[in-house]
């Protein structure tokens, strides 16, 4: 995973350099697709002591806000919670 990724064009070489690299390993190695990128909200959200996905629930500007980037991580590395929201009650499957 990469993890606090600046916004400029050199972080986004770097990744994707560090991606290409990994290419080579043949699937014996991947990076996750969803980027932890560098921001104060994740710093605030440790201090508080609180998820950052509740933290930050919304953001203005380009950079999506922590809760979507947390949702996104969450359902990469679970595909089965796909479109489950971390404060939305949702149903377990009937048996």
């Amino acid at each position: 995973m990469i993890y606090r990724q600046d916004r400029t064009a050199d972080a986004r070489l770097i990744a994707s350099g560090i991606r290409e690299d990994f290419i080579r390993l043949k699937g014996r190695v991947t990076v996750l697709d969803t980027v932890v990128p560098h921001a104060k909200a994740y710093k605030e959200a440790a201090t508080l002591r609180i998820p950052v996905h509740r933290h930050e629930r919304r953001r203005d500007g380009v950079m999506p806000s922590a809760s979507t980037v947390m949702h996104q991580l969450a359902w990469e590395l679970i595909p089965s919670l796909q479109g489950v929201h971390a404060d939305e009650p949702h149903e377990e499957p009937s048996s």
